[in-house]
This record gives structure tokens, sequence and C-alpha cells, in this order.
């Protein structure tokens, strides 16, 4: 267990039942706090539970894309919008603890940190009007709408190419990948006042159910280090 908790990669393999998914489990902050009996600040990382299965990540409609070059392309955007959905979902779960002098930073973050990158990565639409007053909690869950929003984009695409027996319909969304959108919004939220300073983990739970294009995505992100 030191191994997986410890800086640096590592790949849990067993069978079904034997404790992999409690091992990340407990790894998340809320136990981690409890086990540590600290802030959330002071924890030495910050781990995201991402968990594939029972999900639309292996789509049968994404094999229409086989062979043209712009599948590893949405693959990987697929993958981090879902990645970063559920990143934001735990930030929000985890920050009840940050005080109202917080809102402002994290109003900042949304505005000069996570916008501007999402915009880079060819996104053109509005964010949901979100009260100046709101929350650190409600302005994540925010966020997270966004990313399921840009999640199901991808969804409604690839399950209309089924009605193309050549796939003509060209995909008019963003494309946001791990160095030019997932790291740097990691990078930004590390650097919350309420945040912890460790690295994040991403805990990819049953990763053999991802397609063979998004497993290659998957261990691109593992050879950036």
């Amino acid at each position: 267990f030191h191994k997986i908790r410890d800086k640096g990669h590592s790949m849990l393999n067993g069978p079904r039942g034997c404790g992999k998914s409690m091992m990340f489990r407990f790894l998340m902050p809320d136990c981690q706090r409890l086990d540590r009996a600290c802030t959330l600040r002071e924890l030495p990382f910050f781990a995201v539970l991402v968990s594939i299965k029972n999900t639309d990540l292996n789509l049968t409609e994404l094999q229409r894309l086989r062979k043209r070059q712009a599948n590893i392309i949405l693959n990987e955007h697929f993958l981090t919008m879902y990645v970063a959905s559920r990143l934001f979902m735990t930030v929000a779960r985890e920050v009840g603890e940050a005080t109202a002098d917080n809102q402002c930073e994290v109003h900042k973050y949304l505005k000069d940190t996570f916008l501007p990158r999402l915009r880079r990565c060819g996104w053109a639409g509005d964010l949901p009007s979100i009260a100046e007053n709101a929350s650190a909690s409600e302005v994540f869950l925010a966020i997270r709408r966004l990313c399921d929003d840009l999640y199901s984009d991808v969804i409604r695409y690839v399950k209309q190419l089924s009605f193309e027996e050549e796939p003509k319909t060209a995909y008019r969304g963003p494309l946001c990948g791990f160095l030019d959108f997932l790291l740097p919004i990691c990078e930004g939220l590390r650097s919350l006042t309420f945040m912890p300073r460790g690295p994040f983990y991403l805990l990819i739970d049953d990763a053999d159910y991802l397609n063979s294009v998004q497993t290659m995505v998957l261990n691109s992100w593992v050879s950036t280090r």
C-alpha cells in the first residue's frame, strides 16, 4: 500500500474483490483527513477517484472513428473531460471548510485559469451565470457541470455518426488534452490557499474498461511523468 501512496506512478493489479478499490477509497481526501486528523490544506496529497466501470467511455460508436486522424485527439478530449468532471466533483465536496475569504480566490481561479485554458482549447460557449456571492463549492460544481456538458457533447456526436455510412459530420467542439488543459488546471487548483501543496493523484479504477485508443492516451499521460 505504501508504494501506491508514495509519489510516483503505480499499477495495481489483482483479482476482483481483493481490495483494490478499497485502497483507492482510503486515499481519498475525506478518509485521509479522518485518518490524519488534519485539515484539507495539511494533507500530503490530493487524490481523485476516477472509476471507469459503468461509464460511456467505451462507446461502441467510437469504433467508427477507427483509422481516422481525429480518433486519438477526440478520445483524449473525451477522457480528459471525464477526469476533469471527477476532479471538480471531488474538490467541491472537500472545500466545505473554505471560508468566505476564499470565495474571491475561487472566482478568480474560474476567470483567470479555468476559462482561459478552456477557450484556448477551442471552447466558444458561455458559462452559466454564477452569483457573485456563490460559495467555493457552488463555483466548483458549476465547473463540473460544464465539464459534464462537454463530455455529453462527444457522446451525442459519436452516436450521430451511427446514422452515417461514412463519417461526414465534423466535430465542432473544443479539444482538450493532458498538457494543454488537465495539467494546468490542476496546478491552478494546487495554488489555492486552502488546497494541499503536495501532488495530485489520479486513481484510475477499472482502467481495463478503457478502449485501446484511450489506453494509449493514458499511457502517454503516464510517460510525461
